[in-house]
């Protein structure tokens, strides 16, 4: 039986631009933190016990971002998948992760914007061309393009 890690993202749009999250720390073999080389990505986290989707969403958003003026447009049906590799399904106890995905519209001045989260040194909103072009991980661009741009522009 595979064990999934459940988790949250969101797709924050203002305007024709959308918000990215610079990451400088990531999990460890062990589960605990550690620098990475930095990466672009939309906010995104895991579950905690007993939160909704909706609460994680805005918890992690709250997080990363440090913006309040947030408004879900929609959650989408299809979720980012992907299985971890073999040492970090070790270290961590899960198999996959399933991220359920969020329309947010930022509703704030973008001055207001700054992480409260060590795992993240910036954010910035960019053009869908420039999201494209610095979005770190294979699924999330996938999905960006196949889901997030095929429904809403």
């Amino acid at each position: 039986m595979q064990r999934i890690r459940h988790a949250v993202g969101a797709i924050i749009q203002q305007g024709q631009e959308y918000l990215l999250v610079h990451k400088v720390k990531g999990m460890d073999t062990l589960g605990g933190p550690r620098s990475i080389p930095g990466m672009w990505d939309f906010p995104k986290g895991g579950m905690k016990a007993g939160e909704t989707t909706i609460e994680a969403v805005l918890r992690e958003v709250r997080e990363e971002t440090g913006g309040e003026r947030y408004r879900i447009v929609k959650q989408f049906d299809e979720t980012i998948d992907f299985a971890f590799d073999e040492q970090t399904r070790q270290s961590i106890g899960y198999d996959r992760q399933e991220t359920t995905m969020f329309l947010l519209a930022y509703l704030g001045d973008r001055l207001e914007l700054g992480p409260l989260d060590e795992e993240i040194d910036q954010v910035h909103f960019f053009s869908a061309l420039e999201v494209c072009q610095h979005l770190a991980h294979r699924e999330t661009k996938d999905y960006f393009l196949r889901v997030v741009l095929q429904n809403i522009e």
